[in-house]
């Protein structure tokens, strides 16, 4: 369980939608957080985005806040927040965890392939992926490193290749 102390802000950065995703953000995140729409295509600056929202809206000292990133085309645990919240009070800088792709339609099925023989978790919970679909951060670490690189998706694509 968590702490009392702690406080939820929710940032959506809704980037290129052609369906009713802002809308339904904007009227989930009424009274609890903020719904963004831009149109970036680049998944490095949504989140960016996101973040310089949550930290421009936060009124404490940045080694207290916590970016929790997923993805609307990921799936994380259901305990990622709170499982990321109690590694940050046992002085975790960030917190890379797991994800689940919620289709792979888009994709030939080698990409599915690739993904199942290549994804592997230890049975202690390690595990050598790295998402920013399911990547925690501390506020200062976030600032210190330089944030979100703006990377397109291609770019991506064709440097893990």
């Amino acid at each position: 369980m968590l702490p009392p102390c702690v406080t939820t802000d929710v940032i959506v950065a809704v980037d290129r939608s052609t369906d009713l995703t802002f809308q339904i953000a904007k009227e989930m995140t009424r009274g609890r957080g903020l719904a963004i729409s831009i149109e970036s295509g680049v998944v490095g600056k949504a989140r960016a985005v996101a973040a310089e929202t949550a930290i421009q809206r936060y009124r404490g000292p940045l080694n207290r806040l916590w970016l929790a990133n997923t993805d609307a085309g990921c799936v994380v645990p259901d305990t990622w927040v709170i499982e990321q919240l109690l590694l940050a009070g046992r002085s975790a800088e960030a917190v890379a965890g797991t994800v689940e792709a919620d289709s792979f339609e888009e994709h030939g099925s080698e990409v599915l392939e690739r993904f199942r023989a290549n994804y592997v978790i230890g049975f202690d919970g390690s595990h050598s992926h790295i998402h920013g679909a399911n990547l925690g951060i501390r506020g200062d670490v976030y600032r210190n490193s330089g944030g979100w690189w703006r990377l397109r998706r291609s770019y991506l694509r064709a440097s893990s290749s």
